[in-house]
């Protein structure tokens, strides 16, 4: 086993490349930076700013000297997320890489044994850990993700294996070499999930391990930065596909990847509702509804996901028709409901028109719109409820 304390900590060029993509946020990434100057180890930090029109140019001119090398590079238009990503991976210069958010930490010592493990085993492609979740107002610690449970070597001939019993593979320190030539190039595939695995797993092993590598930061609206938009839930699936697709021997039973997505709805509802947010937490559920999956998260129960839920179908209603005005029938709880719906006026029946989208308490109801407004323009609450199969009141 390599040391913890070890001849890498008198290293005289850093071994290890910190990427960090940014957009827009400044006020977290200076803390950040500041952080990283704080550790005990030698570090390359590599920031792709992503045509940011705040202060980020001014913060990482502050560092330009705190570091043994920062590259930055300013993008002159907006990029998606994952070119993002890719444009910072192609900045570095060291052997190994660490992608991070512009709101997390690092563990060093942690790191310095990766390295080392690297470092000693040429076959190694890249070291997969945890990461632990805190909040970023109190410090406190929220969650603890990680891989897998034990230490855990995984050849290509393991991808079966790998795919079935691991999750969360966000958290990784891997050859810099392999990602810049196989992976970093490709503007189409997920920044961090099994599209890069893939990459890692052909040209050398992996080795999963339970140590905590990185410490990422959670606040109130984080969990609907990204996981509440549909479109990231989709490349969570297509990524998990894309890797199966190029497996030789289908895996027999359900749908794997579908599996995998599951699993992330599963932990995105639990995290929103620890936020106390029941309406992303019912996006997730829909989802997990759609996929007909096992993961079903038995623990959220109750009439406030319920209502939730509905009123997210309610919004996904009006959304179908791109619908500013939502139109109910003056029965509890429609009105209640409507008025969480976002982005939408609310009006009562004797106000409709044929533009309107229309909610009606039971579907008896809709027979008296018959003429009136376009069929799948309105619907009926009971309608909307029927294939709710949690908690009270469903």
């Amino acid at each position: 086993m390599v040391p913890r304390k070890s001849a890498l900590e008198n290293m005289v060029t850093p071994l290890l490349s910190i990427i960090i993509p940014t957009c827009n946020r400044a006020h977290l990434l200076a803390p950040t930076l500041t952080a990283l100057t704080q550790v005990d180890l030698l570090l390359e930090v590599c920031v792709s700013d992503n045509a940011s029109e705040d202060a980020t140019q001014q913060v990482l001119a502050s560092f330009a000297s705190a570091f043994a090398a920062l590259r930055v590079i300013r993008q002159p238009h907006r990029l998606t997320l994952i070119a993002n990503h890719q444009a910072a991976m192609r900045l570095a210069c060291t052997p190994y890489m660490l992608v991070i958010g512009d709101d997390d930490a690092i563990c060093p010592q942690a790191l310095l044994h990766v390295i080392g493990l690297l470092e000693s085993d040429p076959s190694l492609s890249a070291v997969y850990g945890s990461f632990d979740i805190r909040d970023l107002e109190t410090g406190a610690h929220r969650a603890f993700r990680r891989p897998t449970d034990q230490q855990l070597r995984c050849t290509q001939a393991d991808r079966h294996r790998l795919f079935a019993n691991a999750f969360m593979m966000e958290c990784v320190v891997a050859r810099t070499a392999i990602v810049q030539r196989y992976f970093a190039h490709s503007g189409r595939r997920h920044p961090l999930g099994w599209l890069f695995l893939d990459a890692l797993i052909r040209h050398g092993d992996i080795l999963l391990s339970p140590e905590v590598l990185v410490v990422k930061a959670d606040f109130a609206d984080r969990q609907g930065y990204r996981n509440y938009e549909r479109w990231f839930q989709d490349l969570v699936h297509l990524d998990a596909e894309a890797f199966f697709a190029r497996d030789d021997e289908p895996m027999a039973g359900r749908d794997p990847a579908a599996d995998k997505v599951a699993q992330f709805l599963s932990i995105s509802a639990h995290s929103a509702v620890s936020h106390g947010h029941t309406l992303w937490a019912a996006h997730f559920l829909e989802r997990l509804n759609v996929l007909q999956s096992p993961h079903w998260p038995t623990d959220l129960a109750g009439a406030n996901l319920t209502e939730a839920c509905l009123t997210a179908r309610m919004a996904q209603l009006a959304a179908d028709w791109d619908a500013t005005r939502l139109v109910v029938e003056a029965v509890d709880p429609l009105p209640a409901l409507a008025a969480r719906v976002p982005g939408v006026t609310i009006a009562t029946l004797d106000q409709m028109t044929p533009e309107d989208v229309v909610v009606v308490a039971r579907a008896s109801s809709l027979d008296a719109l018959a003429g009136r407004i376009a069929p799948g323009r309105c619907a009926a609450l009971d309608d909307l409820a029927a294939d709710l199969h949690w908690g009270s009141g469903a």
